[in-house]
């Protein structure tokens, strides 16, 4: 079929209908995002208690560890990746400020973005800090028997 340049042919699009709970999962997808923050700090103020208790069991049995390493660097440097990791804990934990204008949802938004992936970035490097000085210590302790 051929148009001539002065038909004015429109195409009417008949939206499809939204489905009854498409609704409700974009809100939940929206709670999600703005929650994330809290979500990540609950699992830093995890993270600290159990770098606490990690050193209070340390503390306590140091005089077995010392028996049990012939070398105490690595006794050292683990307390040393678990003092830097609860301190990095406290740093996702306490509450930062941050610029941004606040009529501008999308610069409410990447404020938002912003401060999720610094918060993640800072709670997996601590997650490392706790977790290395475990397999370090296993190991050095598997040597030295």
């Amino acid at each position: 079929m051929i148009e001539n340049e002065n038909d004015n042919v429109k195409q009417i699009l008949i939206p499809k209908p939204i489905p009854p709970d498409a609704q409700n999962w974009h809100d939940y997808s929206l709670k999600l995002q703005q929650e994330a923050p809290e979500r990540i700090e609950d699992a830093a103020k995890f993270i600290a208690t159990m770098i606490s208790i990690t050193l209070s069991i340390f503390f306590a049995s140091l005089k077995n560890f010392q028996q049990s390493f012939a070398n105490l660097n690595w006794l050292i440097f683990s307390l040393v990746c678990w003092l830097i990791a609860l301190f990095c804990a406290f740093f996702v934990i306490l509450p930062t400020k941050y610029k941004f204008v606040s009529k501008s949802a999308d610069d409410i938004k990447r404020m938002q973005r912003s401060i999720v992936n610094t918060k993640k970035n800072v709670l997996m490097f601590t997650m490392l800090l706790y977790t290395v000085p475990f397999i370090i210590l296993l190991i050095a302790y598997l040597t030295h028997q």
